[in-house]
């Protein structure tokens, strides 16, 4: 147990106003809640007091929310914060906060000398450690925005873990409050350092030259992540991994940093070669692309496997995005790759995308010949996931082609190649198609409960792709119920979703979306329809989501009455 002397140090100042945010800065959602914190009251108040008439607006809110989440809601740091208002904007204060120890050097006039500025506080904590809490502690700065204790012990070498176990260490520095313990619903118990104390570390690995040495052996622990993940997202467990890949996104993009850096691009390639479904799903594809593309250009000795990774991950991404050319190089060189070493499982893969970038230029009878030998592929090299993904694409070759008794049978077989060891996202896209298929065929009743359940997955994955068919389908729903404004809300919820993430319009949702726009325009006229459209443009992502679902949740009433009957689905 920490004494009281202990809990003197800089974390026994702090958590009292702690936001509990572990982004950059925070986004526009997150302002409000930040604006009726302790931590920027006091921030308000400390500022008004050096600088009379100083106030919180609109002009202001945001940087002073950054500086109060960046200081992790310090009483202390955000009084040293406040004092330089007299003689800094505090848009400056916010921009220059990573140099925090050296800008935050101002006076308090507290008891205590040591708590004169940021950096003291932080010495003298550091000073009530013995040496293995220090080791640990300087450690875990390395790390970005979280760790579970296995990403912990993966720095410190085997030998020292038997005469003092990370765990226990970890324990005490939880117990003298420098670091935070935190439980997470899906992924289990995670720690993190608050920022300020983060960049103290960092500070004590620099000066004892450990800090490169340290960001490698971080980097080589969430390889192992990374690559673990790839299989795990194969299977049922892809929640459970998805969960834990978001709350390692930062310490993934050190990872690869550091690996970029170094010139180890074996190691960034294998990294990004298996965190591009994550990526995709949820809808990272930009920044997955960047990173892709750095690899390509500089990793010209990456192995083979490795390099077949990364472009069937520019593939993915680039085909999501409408970018064909980009797609076809990068499929045309791993399907080359994967013939030579004969793995039937990569080529597969690779022809999966090729035959989704044809339906996208509209060469739909192409794409029908790739995604065949794509199956047939798939089959020979016994991968059932492979198998079940190929039908997802033929899937969206029967909706490019209105064949909507074939979606539905395309389907069945897709949930029927891996049965219960088959990923959710996989069984999303199945399970929408099903409701897709009797929906516009007509069987409105039927078509409801697996637009649900779609959804449903769709929303526990985070899949944002998803997530924007699903609230299109949905508006399908109001709109063949009669409720056109509702209908047109959803497509620009719907729309806005999609086009935030940067994904390109299938055709067969264009299709959908035009036939559904002309007859919305139509019964309400363009000028209301614009309102309504700018409406759904402007809803927050949880409102449009809740929204779907109570339309997604209420059954259908097969009886409509005869002014409603325009609102039916079309099947052109």
């Amino acid at each position: 147990m920490a004494t009281s002397q202990e809990r003197l140090g800089l974390a026994g100042e702090i958590l009292r106003t702690l936001t509990g945010l572990d982004v950059p800065g925070p986004d526009a959602a997150e302002i409000p809640a930040l604006m009726q914190s302790g931590s920027v009251t006091l921030m308000v108040e400390r500022a008004s007091a050096v600088r009379p008439g100083f106030r919180l607006d609109h002009t202001n809110s945001e940087a002073i929310a950054t500086i109060c989440q960046r200081l992790d809601g310090l009483p202390l740091a955000i009084e040293l914060a406040a004092a330089l208002v007299n003689s800094l904007d505090v848009h400056i204060i916010a921009e220059r906060l990573n140099d925090r120890f050296d800008l935050l050097n101002g006076s308090t006039h507290g008891p205590l000398p040591r708590h004169q500025t940021l950096r003291a506080v932080a010495d003298w904590s550091y000073g009530l450690l013995n040496p293995a809490e220090r080791q640990l502690f300087d450690s875990l700065a390395v790390f970005v925005g979280g760790f579970t204790l296995d990403a912990a012990e993966s720095l410190i070498h085997s030998g020292e873990k038997s005469t003092d176990p990370v765990a226990m260490t970890l324990s005490r520095l939880v117990d003298k409050s420098l670091v935070v313990s935190e439980e997470r619903s899906v992924s289990g118990r995670r720690y993190r350092l608050l920022d300020s104390l983060r960049l103290f570390g960092l500070e004590r690995l620099q000066s004892k030259n450990q800090l490169e040495r340290m960001r490698i052996l971080h980097a080589s622990y969430f390889l192992t992540v990374a690559e673990h993940a790839a299989s795990a997202l194969r299977g049922p467990d892809q929640e459970t991994w998805l969960d834990r890949l978001s709350l390692d996104h930062d310490n993934l993009r050190s990872a690869l940093e550091t690996s970029m850096k170094i010139g180890d691009f074996e190691t960034a390639a294998r990294i990004a070669g298996s965190l591009y479904p994550f990526w995709d799903l949820h809808g990272h594809y930009s920044e997955g692309r960047r990173w892709i593309e750095q690899i390509l250009r500089l990793g010209r000795d990456i192995s083979n496997q490795a390099r077949t990774r990364v472009l069937l991950g520019e593939a993915a991404l680039a085909v999501i995005q409408g970018d064909p050319l980009i797609t076809v190089s990068a499929c045309r060189e791993a399907v080359g790759l994967a013939r030579g070493t004969g793995d039937r499982a990569s080529l597969a893969h690779a022809l999966q995308y090729l035959g989704f970038c044809s339906m996208y230029q509209g060469e739909l009878d192409e794409a029908d010949s790739f995604l065949k030998e794509s199956l047939e592929n798939a089959i020979t090299a016994k991968d059932s996931w492979l198998e079940s993904w190929a039908f997802v694409f033929m899937i969206t070759l029967a909706l490019c082609r209105a064949q909507y008794e074939l979606t539905g049978t395309l389907a069945e077989k897709c949930l029927s190649a891996s049965g219960p060891h088959q990923d959710p996202e996989c069984t999303g896209w199945a399970t929408l198609a099903l409701g897709v298929s009797h929906w516009y065929s007509g069987n409105l009743t039927q078509a409801i409960p697996y637009l649900n359940e779609g959804f449903l997955i769709f929303q526990r994955l985070g899949g944002l792709w998803g997530l924007s068919l699903g609230i299109f389908l949905a508006s399908e729903v109001s709109g063949a119920r009669g409720n056109t404004e509702q209908q047109v809300i959803l497509m620009g919820a719907a729309e806005q979703l999609r086009t935030a993430i940067g994904a390109a319009p299938h055709p067969f949702l264009v299709r959908w979306l035009d036939q559904a726009s002309q007859a919305a325009r139509t019964f309400l006229g363009d000028d209301e329809y614009a309102r309504k459209w700018q409406e759904g443009d402007q809803l927050p992502l949880s409102a449009a989501v809740a929204l779907a679902r109570s339309e997604l949740d209420t059954p259908f009433i097969s009886q409509l009455p005869d002014h409603e009957v325009n609102h039916m689905p079309t099947t052109n």
